[in-house]
């Protein structure tokens, strides 16, 4: 019995192992191989397909984009698309007869006269029409130099009644010199035989500072000597009274 037993065992052992697949087999490599590979031609080819899918939709547009151009170039040289370029078929058959009735008073060249005026006409609409934005800018720029030139005599104006306020507050506190106000008269012989005097003026406060600075100068004097504001048109007790009521030390503080 043990001697078939034996025997049953032996037979029966290599169907079992026949029964087990074996995955690492190359049937099973073989058709891994073959879906990765049909995988990478389906995208490739989805790519593909995509890719010329933008390029007609692209050919389209620039087809649309072409023609849209081309109609406007037409309008602009004043050609109906359609048209072709060069003369038309439908020209004048007899040449043009002069009314003379009509031009017995008006004489032969006042036609033209005519069509000149409208041509001078014509192109003085495209002038109004083309130029507006250069007129904007020139009359900018001439504002600009004419608020420039105002500003300028703004400025004389105020040095001229900062160096009279200083000279009226000095002189009550007996100052007799100062260059904001000072201006000094030289004498210069100029004929030694008829013995002529020249008088000259000479302003050195003006002569070496710009308006501008002169005002800010004067500015400050008056308000740390006397606590007088040129603007304000006021003499204050202080300083601290003037900068609390004083709102600054230019023309533009005061809103003047």
């Amino acid at each position: 019995m043990n001697d078939d037993e034996e025997k049953k065992k032996d037979s029966s052992s290599p169907k079992e192992s026949d029964s087990e697949e074996d995955f690492m087999s190359d049937k099973f490599l073989t058709v891994d191989e073959n879906l990765k590979t049909k995988k990478i031609l389906t995208h490739k080819q989805k790519i593909e397909n995509n890719k010329i899918k933008l390029e007609q939709s692209s050919r389209k547009l620039d087809k649309k984009e072409l023609l849209e151009m081309t109609k406007k170039a037409l309008v602009i040289i004043c050609l109906r698309p359609g048209a072709t370029l060069g003369k038309s078929q439908q020209g004048l058959i007899e040449p043009l007869k002069i009314n003379l009735e009509q031009q017995k008073r008006k004489g032969l060249g006042s036609t033209s006269k005519v069509a000149i005026e409208n041509l001078k006409r014509k192109f003085n609409r495209m002038d109004e029409v083309e130029t507006p934005k250069l007129e904007e800018e020139q009359l900018k720029e001439f504002l600009k130099r004419k608020n420039h030139i105002n500003l300028i005599k703004l400025d004389e104006i105020d040095v001229k009644k900062a160096r009279n306020v200083c000279k009226l507050l000095d002189m009550q506190y007996d100052v007799e010199r100062n260059l904001f106000w000072e201006i000094e008269r030289k004498e210069r012989l100029i004929d030694d035989n008829i013995g002529k005097v020249v008088v000259n003026d000479i302003d050195e406060f003006a002569e070496n500072y710009d308006t501008s600075t002169q005002i800010q100068m004067i500015a400050s004097y008056l308000k740390e000597t006397h606590f007088y504001c040129m603007w304000c048109g006021e003499k204050f007790k202080n300083l601290e009274e003037f900068a609390e009521i004083c709102p600054g030390q230019t023309r533009e503080d005061h809103d003047l």
